[in-house]
């Protein structure tokens, strides 16, 4: 792994009580995971055993992803009524005032130095430059394991 990355290893059961269990151990120093999230226990908490960071979300996990989406929900409803708010009043909308054609319409995304738009939706769009002007793209590498499969 490059520097700044970290190997992430999911699993349903990996600990017994605040420490991790020996297959989850082995399997973690295998695929070279610095972090094991799992989700079996009912008493989340946050440590390290063995030199490998352990996030036991437990019963959180439910209602993280129940906010995880809703918040995705309301990013693209609000998405939506910004189209539909450009459409009806035959606006144009550019990416941003960095744009080439930034003063050819609105501007879809503004940063934190920026006035903040009028329309509350709009406001869902502010952004960082630095994410913006440096980082045309991010890699995601998911890789899926059997859950039975024994290194």
């Amino acid at each position: 792994m490059g520097a700044g990355l970290v190997t992430l290893l999911l699993l349903h059961i990996a600990v017994y009580g605040p420490r991790l269990r020996a297959d989850a151990v082995r399997m973690a120093r295998g695929d070279d995971a610095g972090l094991v999230v799992c989700g079996q226990s009912h008493v989340p908490f946050i440590g390290r055993d063995q030199g490998i960071a352990v996030v036991n979300a437990g019963s959180m996990l439910t209602r993280i992803a129940d906010l995880v989406r809703a918040r995705g929900r309301s990013f693209l409803d609000a998405w939506e009524r910004v189209v539909d708010k450009a459409k009806s009043g035959a606006a144009s909308r550019t990416y941003s005032r960095n744009d080439r054609a930034g003063n050819e319409g609105l501007p879809l995304l503004f940063t934190a130095g920026d006035d903040p738009p009028d329309d509350h939706d709009a406001r869902s769009f502010q952004v960082p430059t630095s994410m913006r002007d440096v980082e045309p793209s991010v890699h995601v590498w998911l890789r899926f394991k059997q859950l039975d499969e024994r290194s």
